[in-house]
């Protein structure tokens, strides 16, 4: 049965029951209903709607599992032995409502067919695969809904039972089903902030993967893709971002190949992989590939979107918000980025009217992104109650799961604090700094590598901060932090963290010149032309004008070091430290627990932190039409035609 075509099954279920009818004409409805069970089996209809989404009719393969739900519901009402199927049948109905976007209807589906098969389980072991495959799809469910934590939950269930089914063969036997449940568990641990977890379930998942395709390629080629995506997530996390790089080329390799031979099945799959290879990318300065992988992902994402909505709108909202991103670190395409970032926000913004538990972390993104283009195109207020906007979201998460929404809660303190600054409100821009640097550095110490790069950052900014309030010293100490953090980093991964280096030394050399130290300032905006010079080269569009930005510096610092010899005025040069990579840069990046503890202010900052900010919001400038909008922003690159041509021809 399993060769057998969609259109084979159901000819020989219409075959079999039509001639059963004609012979029997005076049968009694119970015993037709008997035979029609039979006929069902016989046919193969259980798997009609797998079948049909097998062959990209989505809308047409959910009837069919609505259609086999309510066929079986009723067989299993007088014959028990039919339980099974009718689990079975639930279980495939919640994944194909999940498909077009019935989240609600997907769930309650999802929890009947676990429930069913818990009951089964208790009196036949032989159930406990069917139990964990439909606990997979239940955090899935789960997950769409905003359950993050049940999500979790369900998916290590799942883990567990696959291992008791396995038992000692667990780390010896590729297992499919232990594979695809670790692949799911780690998505979601990832999810909620437990990376190291997440990491370790990737790699074995990744690992028995790999084993099963060797053997048979074919059958798990596009499960093989989905944990090598997983995987690269969880290693971004981990800040292992060129082996992160490396796996998910491999994801974006396979999907492309699946796309191509069958794009109305695997060309969402290939737009989620090709928008993890644009993050990698940008984080490691390959801005042009980046741009080109996100364009991509957007023209696919926008192409689903148009057939159902409900289930890629967010996605394509969410590759919207990094097209905006990275237009804008290209530099040239403010204009562009801006209107990438509002149709973002617009997108997520409907969405998360009716389902604010599901939508609301990719808005939150979003608008972070959406206020520092604002800020870009000079419209301040707007910029300021963006992230005022972005703060409310992410705090209201904040509470409802603390641990997992930290990383993203700093990140919008940081960027609040900018706005505030823009505006003039340096009080209220230095408690904010505050506590998003309070929040980096104890996220810094429990994963370095992961958030020591965003705690530098953060320093930086706290730096500015201080110097516009007029608390020097400060000032000074938080920007020496940043460039003695950033100094560590480049010398573990120079191409990733020279434009941070580049940046905390021009930021250092302006703090040293503010406090008349322009000999210390010289020498130091020195160090940060020389970086920047090399970046200039590989990416002209992205650094020539904070090369040029420097250079000036260096030529006013300059004419004020000549004046203040000539008037014989001596300063402290404690400079030189700063001005090249320290010979200990090897040892372990360990914070000194009291290193910054005079700089990040009350521990109850963000209880007592509140901004306001009256006048509209963005709405005025959003289009109505999303698919209108969204073809000017690729029409404003001439990649987009280019990059999603060897995937999308067969569905135009």
């Amino acid at each position: 049965m399993a060769s057998e075509t969609t259109g084979t099954c159901w000819w020989n279920f219409q075959k079999s029951t039509h001639a059963f009818h004609v012979l029997n004409p005076d049968l009694a409805p119970e015993d037709f209903i008997t035979h029609l069970a039979e006929c069902m089996h016989d046919a193969g209809f259980h798997i009609t709607s797998i079948r049909l989404h097998q062959n990209g009719c989505p809308a047409i393969a959910l009837d069919s599992a609505r259609n086999a739900v309510q066929k079986y519901r009723t067989l299993a009402a007088t014959d028990k032995r039919l339980i099974p199927d009718l689990a079975f049948c639930l279980r495939i109905f919640a994944v194909r409502l999940s498909n077009v976007g019935h989240r609600e209807d997907a769930l309650v589906a999802a929890k009947e067919a676990v429930q069913m098969y818990r009951d089964l389980a208790e009196f036949d072991t032989a159930q406990r695969a069917d139990l964990a495959l439909a606990l997979d799809t239940l955090a899935y469910c789960l997950h769409d809904m905003g359950c993050r934590q049940e999500a979790v939950d369900a998916a290590q269930d799942a883990v567990q039972i696959h291992r008791d089914i396995v038992g000692d063969r667990a780390e010896k036997t590729p297992n499919a089903g232990l594979a695809r449940a670790l692949t799911t568990h780690s998505h979601f641990l990832r999810l909620a902030g437990r990376r190291e977890e997440a990491l370790h379930a990737a790699q074995q998942s990744v690992i028995r993967y790999r084993k099963l395709a060797r053997k048979n390629t074919e059958a798990f080629k596009a499960d093989f893709a989905t944990s090598l995506c997983v995987a690269s997530n969880s290693l971004s996390g981990m800040g292992r971002h060129k082996e992160a790089l490396e796996t998910i080329e491999q994801s974006v390799q396979i999907r492309r190949q699946l796309a191509n031979e069958r794009p109305e099945v695997f060309s969402s799959s290939l737009a989620v992989s090709l928008r993890n290879l644009s993050c990698c990318q940008r984080v490691l300065g390959r801005y042009e590939d980046a741009l080109k992988a996100i364009e991509e992902a957007v023209y696919l994402n926008s192409i689903c979107a148009r057939d159902f909505p409900r289930r890629f709108l967010d996605r394509l909202g969410a590759c919207l918000g990094l097209f905006s991103s990275i237009m804008a670190d290209i530099g040239g395409h403010a204009e562009e980025a801006l209107i990438a970032a509002q149709e973002s926000v617009h997108i997520l913004t409907d969405l998360a009217v009716d389902l604010p538990a599901a939508f609301n972390v990719d808005l939150s993104y979003s608008l972070n992104i959406l206020s520092i283009r604002l800020a870009a195109a000079g419209r301040r207020d707007e910029a300021l109650h963006v992230a005022i906007q972005c703060l409310k979201v992410r705090r209201d998460l904040s509470r409802e799961s603390p641990d997992m929404f930290k990383p993203e809660l700093a990140v919008c303190f940081n960027n609040l604090s900018l706005r505030l600054c823009n505006m003039g409100r340096h009080e209220e821009a230095l408690a904010s700094i505050q506590y998003a640097v309070r929040l980096r550095r104890n996220l810094a110490r429990s994963a370095p590598d992961t958030f020591i790069p965003e705690y530098a950052s953060s320093l930086a900014n706290l730096s500015i901060t201080l110097n516009a309030v007029g608390r020097q010293k400060s000032a000074l100490k938080a920007a020496r932090l940043a460039v003695k953090i950033r100094k560590d980093m480049v010398f573990r991964q120079p191409r990733m963290f020279e434009a941070d280096l580049a940046s905390s030394f021009h930021i250092l050399a302006r703090q040293f010149g503010t406090m008349g130290r322009h000999k210390d300032a010289k020498r130091t905006c020195e160090r940060a032309i020389v970086l920047y010079t090399e970046l200039a080269r590989r990416h002209p569009e992205v650094f020539d004008r904070k090369l040029a930005k420097c250079v000036n510096l260096l030529g006013v610092q300059s004419e004020k070091d000549k004046l203040a010899r000539k008037k014989g005025v001596k300063k402290v040069d404690d400079g030189k430290e700063y001005a090249k990579i320290p010979e200990d840069a090897r040892r372990s990046r360990r914070l000194s627990k009291n290193s910054d503890e005079t700089l990040c202010g009350d521990e109850d900052a963000d209880t007592k932190f509140d901004v306001r900010v009256k006048g509209s919001l963005w709405g005025k400038t959003l289009g109505k039409d999303v698919m209108a909008s969204v073809r000017r922003i690729l029409q404003a690159s001439p990649r987009a035609k280019a990059a999603a041509t060897t995937t999308t021809h067969k569905q135009d």
